[in-house]
């Protein structure tokens, strides 16, 4: 367990360092450093599957970890490469796409009651996006408006 907390702060440490990179536009090291923090998160997942009474389950998990890992660099990519931007985007979200698809065909067999995990899944999404909205708006606030990229060119 040790491991897995070591893990998640070197995570979020990378994290930390990828969204000071990429705000400084070095957008190669920003991709180097989210596609670290997603392989230790893939790795967390590996680690997990050992602990797991349902193997079948945690495997689905962690592909899935895997494609949004997948992802994760595909979207920072199309700042490296910004003539494929657009396609290397529509790929990213694909591949997110796949993950949560699967990471949801692994746990939605577990739930005793799914229109009340639904409905508690909805109620989390929202008080997570209303947290997030003032940070996430004064950020894009402090961004002057001729580095704003659209999300796909």
């Amino acid at each position: 367990m040790t491991a897995v907390i070591i893990l998640g702060i070197l995570g979020f440490i990378i994290q930390c360092i990828f969204i000071a990179t990429e705000h400084k536009e070095k957008y190669v090291g920003a991709v180097i450093l989210k596609g670290s923090a997603s392989v230790l998160f893939i790795i967390i997942g590996l680690y997990a599957i050992g602990f797991s009474k349902q193997a079948d389950t945690a495997r689905l998990i962690v592909i899935g970890l895997v494609l949004g890992g997948v992802g994760d660099v595909l979207l920072n990519l199309r700042f490296v490469f910004e003539k494929a931007g657009q396609k290397i985007f529509l790929a990213g979200i694909a591949a997110f796409l796949a993950g949560h698809i699967l990471s949801l065909a692994a746990i939605i067999p577990m739930c005793g009651s799914l229109w009340l995990c639904v409905i508690i899944g909805a109620v989390l999404a929202g008080l997570g996006y209303g947290a997030a909205q003032p940070v996430l708006q004064s950020l894009v606030m402090q961004i002057e408006p001729k580095k704003r990229r659209p999300v796909a060119s």
